[in-house]
């Protein structure tokens, strides 16, 4: 067996080679010839742009950095300094200040605000004090207001003013005056309750009454039932009495300076008897619907509370005569105007008048004196 492992011969594995191809092969492409170098910058070589400032950038950076740094801790080096410095100022200037000159002070200063609180208590005592009185005053107040409240509740205006007529009414019959202060009196109660069932049959007996006082002795001459009728004949003419100054002046001026309506004179009726709301005496009127100033004087006026026809809402404009020292001259008039003087008025009002008639009913009641108006007038020139 041995014999048979010696007699082996080793041989060496060969590599064998082939004179044909065994397959086509791909053959390697051709390198391009390097370029020849360039003189000068050379991108690959000497690096980009990019890659030269960087650096530089990054060095800015860095030296900024460090100089804010630096400057930050300088300011607050500053700002301590600055704190110190005006610490030690402010210990020395109150380091002479004696402790006990500050507590004297100390001292005083409580003294006062222990005045100023004893003055304190003080006050509010009195205030408490009048506060106590106003209240009770308040309570007295509102006492005393309760009862008028309860008082006026009981008060009826109807009674009130049937008072006043049967009162009126004894004085006619008794020919006993009323003194002038119950007129006020009576005239301020009529007032005070314009819209009651009472008032215009109570006002119109009020301004009639007044009237026959007024006229005092003259009442039974006025009181006469066959007193002419003033519209049997005109009226006075309505005149002005000029000035030398107006006589010179212009219609302009005149105008702008107006008349002295105390040298006026209206149109008057005088001695006679008049009612206001007799159609007949309307129609006979001369300045109906006309603007005017008429007086009656010493007459008779009778209204039954119907509609006062020479009374017109829109009247014409009406001229007038002005008369100077040389020469003459026309004004001009708008409106309507009536003027009681030393006239007695027999007013009987049953029912709620027209509207002109309550108007005056108002305007007559509310005046007193023997000398009572109506309307309103504005006078100037032509």
């Amino acid at each position: 067996m041995q014999a048979a492992e010696n007699n082996v011969v080793s041989t060496s594995p060969k590599v064998l080679v082939f004179r044909t191809r065994m397959g086509a092969q791909i053959p390697p492409p051709l390198q391009p010839d390097p370029p020849l170098a360039q003189a000068g910058y050379h991108a690959p070589t000497h690096g980009t742009w990019a890659q030269w400032v960087a650096p530089a950038v990054t060095l800015i950076i860095g030296i900024a950095s460090v100089s804010m740094i630096v400057h930050y801790r300088n300011e607050d080096n500053a700002g301590k300094i600055s704190d110190e410095h005006i610490r030690t100022l402010v210990e020395d200037k109150f380091k002479p200040l004696n402790r006990d000159v500050f507590d004297d002070k100390i001292g005083k200063l409580s003294d006062k605000i222990d005045k100023l609180g004893d003055k304190f208590d003080a006050l509010s005592q009195r205030v408490s004090n009048i506060e106590g009185r106003l209240g009770n005053r308040v309570s007295s107040l509102e006492r005393r207001a309760d009862q008028q409240t309860s008082l006026a509740k009981l008060i009826d205006p109807n009674r009130v003013l049937a008072t006043i007529r049967a009162e009126i009414h004894m004085a006619e019959n008794d020919k006993k005056p009323l003194a002038t202060s119950t007129l006020a009196d009576y005239k301020n109660a009529i007032q005070t309750f314009p819209t009651t069932s009472e008032y215009w049959p109570v006002a119109a007996q009020f301004i009639s009454y007044r009237s026959r006082v007024n006229v005092g002795t003259a009442f039974q001459t006025l009181s006469r039932p066959d007193m002419p009728n003033c519209t049997d004949s005109l009226p006075t003419r309505m005149e002005y009495r000029m000035t030398s100054e107006e006589e010179r002046s212009t219609k302009e001026e005149t105008n702008r300076v107006g008349l002295d309506s105390g040298r006026f004179t209206p149109a008057i009726y005088e001695n006679c008897r008049f009612v206001l709301d007799s159609p007949e005496e309307a129609k006979r009127f001369p300045l109906l619907g006309q603007s005017f100033s008429l007086e009656f004087k010493n007459c008779q006026i009778i209204y039954n509370g119907g509609p006062i026809a020479i009374v017109t809402p829109n009247p014409r404009v009406s001229a007038f005569v002005g008369k100077g020292p040389t020469r003459s001259d026309v004004f001009i008039m708008n409106g309507q105007a009536l003027r009681f003087e030393n006239c007695l008025f027999l007013f009987t009002i049953k029912a709620v008048p027209p509207q002109e008639g309550q108007q005056m009913t108002h305007e007559l009641l509310a005046q007193s004196g023997p000398t009572l108006s109506y309307g309103h007038v504005s006078i100037g020139g032509a």
